[in-house]
């Protein structure tokens, strides 16, 4: 609850609000998203008096599913993009969405109906996703203007997390510690080479992004019409295998290897003090030491105009980028 009293005038204001995490919400896909449900709950606060949704972190998890480790610090979890609204915008066909399954109601067990098994959905959604971005390539005109200058807008941040997310797949899901040198160093032309080899999936990844960033602003856009704030955690620090200290490593202590440094038994994967440190620098004002920690598929923070914050990490299975032949139907609570 956030409370302000102003001293003098006997006006004691107080605003009062819910936790709560996108991955949450109720739906038939075995996990929230930024779809219907959500806009219902922003009515739900709107309607109980209530003036905060707390979000937390949103950014693209790695291992564990723990959203304080993220591939980058200002991208958005493509989990949490909603499959009924890519169909509503046309990026998917409704057999794209067959065997449709209640994923609350359907679960017997009160456990099962509080958990999101993540090892199930990330597949499946993933698959969904890719055939939303088939169906984008396919037709030149839907979307593409804004998807376009959504890139270009973005560019300072998205470039360098689609080129390391599609290097990332290419190579298995591996660590970018262990990447072949030319590209762990960044040298200008093994990433020349590698974006042309890689320029689909680049796009691909890019697009995952646009999609989410659309309906998240219309989310965000819906919550402030209706007085509701949207507030969420600081980025507590940016993970070693991210986008973010591959592209930047001259902001981290890292030793020749590229590894974190130890001294003393101590990390030391830290922010140096410069003028520019990212999503820190957004949160505080000014460039601040923070841990960077090994480990996790990804990395996110706040992404400036649009979120907050937010910040990371995936499942293992989040490597299994399938390619579709045939549709494959939500997971069944029951199994498992």
């Amino acid at each position: 609850m956030k409370s302000v009293y102003k001293k003098g005038s006997m006006n004691f204001q107080r605003s009062s609000g819910i936790l709560l995490h996108p991955s949450s919400l109720p739906g038939p896909y075995g996990i929230g998203d930024l779809g219907p449900e959500a806009f219902r709950f922003v009515d739900f606060l709107a309607d109980s008096g209530c003036r905060l949704w707390q979000v937390l972190p949103l950014g693209p998890t790695g291992y564990g599913d723990s959203p304080y480790q993220c591939f980058s610090a200002f991208a958005g979890n493509p989990y949490l993009i909603s499959p009924d609204f890519l169909l509503r915008d046309n990026f998917l066909h409704p057999n794209d969405l067959i065997e449709k399954t209640d994923f609350p109601r359907a679960a017997r067990s009160p456990e099962r109906s509080r958990r999101v098994d993540f090892g199930r959905i990330i597949p499946w959604k993933l698959n969904l996703l890719e055939r939303a971005y088939l169906r984008f390539t396919s037709n030149p005109a839907r979307g593409r203007r804004d998807f376009d200058i959504f890139c270009a807008e973005e560019a300072s941040w998205l470039d360098n997390f689609a080129l390391f997310m599609a290097v990332k797949e290419f190579y298995g899901g591996g660590a970018w510690s262990g990447w072949p040198e030319p590209i762990r160093k960044r040298d200008p032309r093994a990433l020349d080479e590698v974006r042309r080899e890689l320029v689909n999936a680049i796009s691909r990844f890019k697009f995952y992004q646009f999609l989410f960033f659309k309906q998240w602003t219309a989310l965000r856009t819906h919550a402030n019409l209706r007085g509701i704030k949207i507030i969420g955690d600081i980025p507590i620090f940016v993970a070693y295998d991210s986008a973010d200290a591959w592209a930047n490593p001259d902001l981290f202590y890292f030793d020749e290897n590229d590894l974190p440094t130890v001294v003393a038994g101590v990390l030391l994967t830290a922010f140096l003090q410069r003028g520019n440190c990212g999503a820190i620098r957004y949160i505080t004002g000014s460039g601040t030491k923070r841990r960077a920690l090994p480990g996790g598929w990804r990395v996110s923070a706040p992404h400036l105009p649009r979120l907050t914050s937010f910040a990371s990490t995936t499942s293992a299975a989040s490597r299994a980028t399938t390619k579709f032949p045939r549709p494959i139907p939500p997971p069944s609570t029951d199994a498992g």
